[in-house]
């Protein structure tokens, strides 16, 4: 199943294929329907600094250089671990396709830590845009996010902690190694 997804030369969302609102609903992210996602700006739903930043560089390269750029990335759900691959393909005005899928899916056992919507907590633990991995703040150390639930005791208080998002080293040089091999 590919999810696809389009923005203008503004870089508005503009229309995404069936597969990607299915994709949406099913990872309980239900309020992403056509009505609260497409005219609005894709910067608008990636809110984290150095995430945003990669992103902006993503869309100049295709756009500047006029080929595809791709990219693999990890998009996990509670029960799921999910290896992805996105190619983002210039088309013509400025328009610029973004299309998903899922290259391998592992089980796993439920992680509240990942479910959307759930009562969260005061405390704040980073976790990786890329891989998923958590960042232990205690060690500095980025952990699977099953061993950061299990090495942090997360679900040891009243509330899961809440979840800010930005990238780990060894996704930032892999990320920067991508993009800068495109010319």
């Amino acid at each position: 199943m590919m999810m696809v997804h389009q923005i203008e030369a503004d870089d508005t969302l503009s229309w995404a294929n069936a597969a990607w609102w299915q994709f949406a609903k099913e990872n309980n992210a239900s309020l992403l329907t056509p009505e609260t996602v497409l005219g609005r700006s894709l910067w608008e739903f990636i809110t984290e600094a150095t995430t945003r930043q990669f992103y902006q560089i993503i869309v100049k390269r295709a756009r500047t250089l006029m080929r595809k750029v791709e990219l693999t990335y990890r998009c996990d759900s509670p029960e799921k671990r999910r290896f992805m691959r996105m190619e983002v393909h210039p088309m013509s005005g400025g328009q610029l396709q973004f299309r998903n899928w899922i290259v391998r899916e592992e089980i796993r056992p439920p992680l509240p830590l990942l479910t959307l919507g759930s009562h969260q907590g005061e405390s704040l633990i980073t976790m990786c845009s890329w891989c998923k991995r958590v960042k232990s703040p205690v060690t500095l150390a980025w952990l699977e996010p099953e061993e950061a639930v299990s090495q942090l005791q997360l679900f040891h208080y009243t509330a899961p902690p809440m979840i800010s998002h930005g990238i780990c080293p060894d996704c930032e040089k892999k990320v920067e190694a991508e993009v800068e091999s495109l010319g």
